[in-house]
């Protein structure tokens, strides 16, 4: 005799592609129209699901934003941690490091990343008011935090800088710029985005008690 807690085959991998789909038409819908905006009615036709599925799988309507914002957080720090580890294998000296940073810089201002930093503020708003959503972002914030931390750590054991300040700090450090530049990105008059960069850099090598 089974159990519906032990099923498996085909109709356990169409649970699992049922809250595939919903998530990502969840996330679609945050998008472009934000939490007040978005609509279950167009979630479910966009994943052809229906009400009995989101439910199943989210409890309700918050469960579902929740869900979405988390791996609105979440996505983006898997994406940049695997970047910049691909990056810090090229660096073999101070020189590389500076040309490392010079290519994060960059990599980080750009269109595509300028609505992630929108959508992450709306979410660290949202926080507020959802335990849940602040204990995750606690958790992404730490994750990318070590993740950071353990490169800069990697470096600094290779002799390639030294600096007063710790691992930690200078990866807390790095996504506050990072975030923070959103500040740039909704000035009525930004600031020229070479000059700002240059900006950036100084100060990470300041940090790092580089000189150039």
């Amino acid at each position: 005799m089974s159990s519906s807690g032990n099923r498996t085959g085909p109709s356990a991998s169409k649970k699992l592609d049922t809250r595939s789909l919903l998530l990502a038409a969840a996330l679609d819908e945050l998008k472009v129209n934000g939490e007040l905006g978005l609509r279950i009615e167009s979630v479910l036709q966009a994943a052809n699901a229906s009400f009995s599925s989101l439910y199943h799988h989210f409890g309700n309507r918050e469960g579902l934003i929740l869900a979405a914002q988390i791996e609105m957080l979440q996505a983006p720090i898997s994406r940049d941690g695997a970047i910049f580890a691909d990056l810090v294998r090229e660096v073999n000296s101070t020189d590389d490091l500076i040309e490392w940073l010079k290519k994060g810089v960059a990599m980080t201002h750009n269109q595509a990343t300028a609505i992630e930093r929108a959508q992450q503020l709306a979410i660290y708003s949202a926080a507020e008011m959802k335990p849940e959503l602040a204990a995750a972002i606690s958790v992404a914030n730490q994750q990318l935090t070590s993740q950071l931390a353990g490169l800069f750590s990697d470096l600094r054991g290779r002799g390639i800088f030294e600096s007063k300040f710790s691992d930690e700090l200078i990866a807390q450090f790095v996504q506050t710029l990072v975030l923070g530049q959103v500040v740039v990105e909704r000035d009525s008059t930004p600031t020229d985005k070479a000059v700002w960069h240059e900006a950036v850099l100084v100060s990470l090598l300041s940090l790092l008690g580089i000189q150039i």
